[in-house]
């Protein structure tokens, strides 16, 4: 779970890398949003495998 958190954090960075390259400014407000809910997910993912390493 901890590979997974860590692959939505690459995924994370390139979504806001691509916000700033958009010429756009709606995209680049939706990008960065939803870079920033990858993050959270990512985020979550740690945590749970936590809890489920401390419960072995």
């Amino acid at each position: 779970m901890h590979d997974t958190a860590e692959q939505l954090e690459v995924v994370e960075d390139r979504l806001h890398h691509i916000a700033e390259e958009s010429p756009d400014p709606g995209t680049t407000v939706r990008l960065h949003a939803l870079g920033d809910q990858v993050t959270a997910q990512a985020k979550d993912i740690d945590r749970r495998a936590d809890r489920l390493r401390d419960d072995f």
